[in-house]
């Protein structure tokens, strides 16, 4: 597992998986973990190096809005 990025509490991961094949590459699997609820947010495999990077943008997103949301709870309870 390789830590990517994490935006607050949400962590994005990387795993390499097991190839499927003899001559074939092993998937990526991309996750989304949120340490606060120590739940996976999302996930996915991917079977390209070049969909990591969509994927990772897509996390990077979720984990932004999540982060804004927290900020804006707590100005509201202040």
């Amino acid at each position: 597992m390789v830590s990517l990025a994490r935006i607050r509490n949400i962590e994005i991961r990387m795993f390499a998986g097991l190839p499927v094949g003899p001559h074939s590459e092993p998937p990526i699997w991309m996750e989304l973990f949120d340490h606060d609820q120590q739940i996976t947010v999302d996930s996915c495999i991917c079977h390209e190096i070049e969909d990591t990077l969509t994927v990772f943008e897509d996390f990077t997103g979720q984990a932004n809005r999540a982060a804004e949301a927290v900020r804006q709870d707590n100005r509201l309870q202040d």
